[in-house]
């Protein structure tokens, strides 16, 4: 828990649980790698990344339909789903792909983008058209490399 502050987990033990289990499934799942492998490939290897990757989000916004977080305060999954996702406009602007989409993942959507509200996110992230900078830099970089094998 934070000192003065709300906790980081409910004390309810089965809230509890859930919680842990989708953010086990988000890392066990290995959406991050996937997603910056998506990033650094392209071709019938990207089309295989993108399709798991999109699978996995598909199976993670509908398993946390039922905890959704309802109340103001940021707790354990939030800085997950933060981590995972707060850069996604940068992703999908520099791979022309939707990957947290308001008609498909509208759950998913407006957690992020609610995320992405707070005054702590906000001052923490780098701006959008920085994020494409560096995002682009590293695509071409892993291109270039995969191409030079």
């Amino acid at each position: 828990a934070w000192k003065n502050g709300p906790p980081v987990l409910p004390a309810d033990l089965y809230k509890k649980s859930q919680l842990r289990f989708w953010a086990t499934f988000i890392h066990q799942s290995q959406l991050f790698e996937t997603m910056v492998k998506v990033l650094k490939s392209d071709g019938e290897e990207q089309e295989k990344d993108i399709n798991k990757m999109l699978e996995t989000i598909k199976v993670l916004e509908e398993g946390v339909k039922d905890i959704f977080p309802d109340d103001n305060n940021v707790g354990y999954l939030d800085f997950v789903i933060c981590s995972v996702f707060s850069f996604h406009v940068a992703m999908e602007e520099v791979l022309g792909i939707k990957m947290v989409d308001s008609e498909k993942t509208p759950l998913l959507h407006s957690w992020v983008t609610k995320l992405n509200h707070l005054a702590l996110v906000k001052e923490t992230m780098a701006p959008n058209h920085k994020l494409v900078e560096v995002l682009k830099v590293v695509r071409q970089k892993a291109l270039k490399a995969a191409s030079a094998t």
